[in-house]
């Protein structure tokens, strides 16, 4: 499992060097996560299979967080009124090789979550 997860982060840092989005607009996007701390917004994920969220691992890189405050909350339009609970956080993975928040370079983590979630509306 351990090597799966370093294969995945390793993967998904060749695509983190990319530009940022040019010309976009707002979408439906229920795989939008929303990473909360003790109830105020903490960083922002992307839910990638039915129990993991990617994340960048500056969100956790150093911090002492309590996992009891940390929740997670989806929604098609990201407005309050419609996020949903996820289910609790089991397991929190940096990247290996990050090195801390004053680069960018493999900036990236996975979120495992204690159930499946349904990743249509």
């Amino acid at each position: 499992m351990k090597t799966t997860i370093t294969a995945l982060l390793f993967a998904l840092s060749y695509f983190s060097a990319w530009a940022g989005v040019v010309g976009g607009s707002p979408v439906h996007a229920p795989w939008v996560v929303r990473i909360n701390y003790l109830g105020s917004v903490h960083c922002s994920g992307t839910l990638i299979a039915p129990t993991w969220v990617i994340t960048a691992a500056h969100c956790f890189y150093g911090q002492n967080l309590n996992p009891l405050g940390l929740g997670l909350s989806a929604g098609g339009d990201g407005k309050m009124s419609t996020l949903r609970a996820l289910p609790p956080i089991t397991n929190i993975v940096l990247h290996p090789h990050f090195r801390g928040p004053r680069t960018v370079a493999r900036d990236l983590a996975l979120i495992q979550l204690a159930a499946p979630v349904r990743m249509a509306d």
